[in-house]
């Protein structure tokens, strides 16, 4: 399994990027910005959770998957 290097850049979110998101969402009630950046990086690892075992299928020849069926 490989290891991406995109992990622990999630944690290395800008300061500004809360402030952004609060100011993209005005009626949001939010006291600050953690649950909007959490929330940011939760999306953001369920795309890329899905992205990598579709690109790894993507790559098997169909007639050889259907043949184990």
């Amino acid at each position: 399994m490989e290891t991406s290097p995109l992990g622990p850049s999630f944690f290395l979110v800008p300061p500004k990027f809360g402030t952004l998101a609060a100011r993209l969402v005005p009626d949001l009630p939010v006291a600050n910005s953690l649950p909007i950046i959490v929330a940011a990086a939760m999306i953001a690892v369920g795309l890329i959770a899905a992205y990598l075992p579709a690109r790894r299928a993507m790559r098997v020849d169909p007639m050889l998957g259907l043949r184990y069926e």
